[in-house]
């Protein structure tokens, strides 16, 4: 009679592992559904541009308000000392 091993118990006896990895991965693959399409199929680098738009523009305005209050600060402080 055969031995099923799971996860580093199957890597130490040279077996293939049954599941592990992410709880309800029944196929193996990465994922928890069972269909035995690899996660790494299903990636889009949209996400990842979306992403990087929206912490560029989260920078252009901390920047810009950044900018405005330091001006805004040298004009009183100059408008203050010259009265």
């Amino acid at each position: 009679m055969r031995k099923h091993y799971s996860g580093i118990d199957a890597a130490d006896e040279g077996e293939i592992a049954h599941g592990g990895g992410i709880s309800g991965d029944e196929d193996g693959d990465g994922d928890d559904d069972d269909d035995d399409d690899d996660d790494d199929d299903d990636d889009d680098d949209d996400d990842d541009d979306d992403d990087d738009e929206k912490y560029k523009s989260i920078v252009v305005v901390v920047v810009v308000v950044v900018v405005v209050v330091v001006v805004v600060v040298v004009v009183v402080v100059v408008v203050v000392s010259l009265s």
